[in-house]
This record gives C-alpha cells, sequence and structure tokens, in this order.
C-alpha cells in the first residue's frame, strides 16, 4: 500500500513544529515519522529505513551530531537535512573549510543540505523534494 512512497524521520524538540511539517509533508504524498529527543530518533532508525532525516540539532538526550553521526552510519542510510538556528549555519558556511575533524563543523559536513530556522514551508519543501529525486 505505501509502496514507492518515501519516508522522513522529523527529529526536533519543538513537538508543535514536528505536527506541522509532519501534516505538510503527508499531504506531498511522504510516510513521516516524528521525535522530539536524540533517544527516540536512534530507536526509531534502527526500526525504520528513513530516505531523509529533518534533523534539529540542539535535542534532549542525544545531541543532533550524534544521530547526524548514527544517520550516516546506517548502510543504504538517509539523506541529512539540518535544520539550526541561523547562527550555526552562519558559522559552519565561514568554518567549514578550517573544520577541526571532530568538531561539529566537521561533522555538519556530513549533511546533505542546511536550512535556517525559522524557514519558510516553500523553501524546505524544495530542499527535501531536491534531495530526494
Amino acid at each position: 500500500m505505501n509502496k514507492g512512497k518515501k519516508r522522513v524521520l522529523i527529529v526536533d524538540d519543538d513537538e508543535e513544529m514536528c505536527e506541522e511539517m509532519g501534516e505538510i509533508l503527508k499531504g506531498e504524498g511522504f510516510l513521516v515519522d516524528a521525535v522530539f529527543n536524540g533517544l527516540d530518533a536512534e530507536k526509531i532508525m534502527e526500526q525504520n529505513r528513513h530516505d531523509l532525516v529533518l534533523l534539529d540539532m540542539k535535542l534532549p538526550g542525544v545531541l543532533g551530531t550524534e544521530i547526524l553521526r548514527i544517520a550516516k552510519a546506517i548502510k543504504g542510510g538517509a539523506k541529512i537535512l539540518v535544520m539550526s538556528g541561523s547562527d550555526i549555519v552562519t558559522r559552519f558556511k565561514e568554518e567549514s573549510e578550517a573544520a577541526i575533524p571532530g568538531s561539529q563543523e566537521a561533522l555538519l559536513q556530513l549533511a546533505d543540505g542546511i536550512i535556517s530556522k525559522p524557514f519558510k514551508i516553500e523553501d524546505i519543501l524544495l530542499k527535501v523534494k531536491g534531495l530526494l529525486r
């Protein structure tokens, strides 16, 4: 019944945002899982294969950088779209060439895309669809 549909995991401690994004993505034909902390993200990634993870970097439990590392280590792993405050995005863009291995900036290089919060729905839908082509 769900054959061919792409599965998206939203990992963010803002439950309202997760619910809203989930409804929008479901309306676009995606299967959606949402969790609100790093521990639940780890569990659900072990149980299901996701095509895309929308990942906030500031999470309770397990940090977003660790979830990013775990998601990329899974065979046939998901694309990762990091959602975070503009300060991290700006720092990443400025420091990515000089990133120290193991630093947050170096880990962000594992991401397939980064989008600053707050974002417009149209912008994130374009990124999601672009990554899942």
